[in-house]
């Protein structure tokens, strides 16, 4: 057992004045299985180039072990896995590396075969099995199962989770949660390491999330907009007593699917999950770490072959023209707004949306407030 210490971290990209990092501090042991998690664009590739030394960076990483970065460049891809070996891990018997394959279900033949003719799923298995046999070595494993079948994925997990001293970024939340004992967090202004796998940071996260959204003191709308459904009731109007706020259910709504005028699905009265498999989920891209709590989209949470996330409601609608896409809302649309070109259909499923409003309690609306509360109530009356 021995420690990475990384003190005050400094890092820029050329040309920006923004640093990616600032005086970032924190200490791994190297038999940790670290998951590192953080927004897209957060810079997680680039820590962990920072630590290989192939970036050069302000600050300090102390350690007696090696940084290995995976994916591993092999410059002639024409050498054998056998020949690799001699590169790698030159310490290694061909015996050795045999039986590492093994544990992912791997014929040997792989090693005798140039690795550019390995698929891609070979390659990531064979380079996993050299770099985990080099003495001394702490491995920095970059979205290894991009672009893998389901059994590759499998396998590679299976065989990650029976290693230690690594760090893994992934997508792979499946992936981060089966392998990972520690989660490194590159939050908004500070990085946090917690004991458990992904799942267990994220549950920590949504609670921490939530409560400080609601405790919020200087939101500086007087009127909010919210729903509540099966999933998120009990917790929003917990937040909501909490934080002395005040729920006005304004209408209550079954879920309906936003499509195209001219999508296939159109002619049908209503829709069902399965009618909805094999097009393209679209849903409002709110961070990483967004707790489904405070999701846009009712039903965020299931399950879905194709999913799409974009920024503003423009994009969604012509995703849902142009890819025969779909969100699901309350069925609430402006034509005035979005045209002819989007339609609601009701989504057959047991579940419903309490719309209303949130206001501070014993604290007076404005003059403005008083008149968008008093259109809100009119134009939602008879839903």
């Amino acid at each position: 057992m021995s420690i990475i210490s990384v003190n005050n971290l400094t890092y820029y990209y050329d040309g920006c004045d923004e640093a990616v990092y600032e005086n970032v501090s924190f200490t791994l042991d190297t038999t940790w299985k670290t998951g590192l998690i953080g927004r897209n664009g957060r810079g997680k590739t680039t820590l962990l180039k920072l630590l290989t030394g192939e970036l050069e960076n302000g600050g300090a990483v102390n350690t007696k072990a090696e940084f290995l970065y995976f994916p591993f460049d092999v410059e002639d891809k024409n050498m054998t896995g056998s020949e690799l070996i001699g590169i790698i891990c030159p310490d290694v018997q061909e015996w050795e590396v045999i039986r590492e394959l093994s544990y992912m279900g791997t014929d040997c033949d792989i090693l005798y075969r140039p690795f550019s003719t390995l698929s891609g799923g070979e390659q990531t298995r064979l380079l996993l099995c050299l770099l985990f046999l080099r003495d001394n070595a702490f491995l920095l494993i970059d979205e290894p199962t991009n672009c893998l079948d389901l059994d590759a994925r499998e396998a590679i997990g299976d065989y990650l989770k029976a290693k230690s001293g690594f760090i893994l970024v992934s997508h792979d939340r499946d992936l981060l949660d089966k392998c990972t004992d520690h989660i490194l967090s590159l939050n908004r202004s500070d990085t946090e390491i917690i004991n458990g796998n992904y799942s267990v940071w994220k549950e920590n996260f949504d609670r921490k999330e939530a409560n400080e959204l609601m405790r919020d003191k200087k939101l500086k709308s007087e009127i909010g907009i919210l729903y509540t459904s099966s999933q998120n009731e009990t917790i929003i109007m917990k937040l909501i007593r909490q934080n002395d706020l005040k729920f006005e259910e304004l209408f209550v709504a079954k879920p309906h699917v936003f499509i195209s005028s001219k999508h296939p699905l159109a002619d049908k009265e209503a829709l069902t999950l399965e009618d909805l498999e094999e097009y393209p989920y679209l849903s409002f891209e709110q961070g990483d770490y967004n707790s489904f709590y405070f999701s846009e989209e009712i039903l965020s949470t299931l399950d879905r072959n194709k999913n799409i996330k974009v920024r503003d409601r423009a994009t969604l609608f012509n995703l849902a023209v142009g890819l025969d896409g779909y969100t699901v809302s309350s069925g609430v649309i402006s034509k005035e707004l979005n045209g002819e070109n989007i339609i609601g259909k009701p989504l057959l499923v047991d579940e419903y949306m309490r719309i209303g409003t949130i206001v501070r309690k014993d604290v007076a609306l404005s003059r403005y407030g008083k008149v968008y509360m008093e259109a809100l109530k009119k134009y939602t009356g008879g839903m």
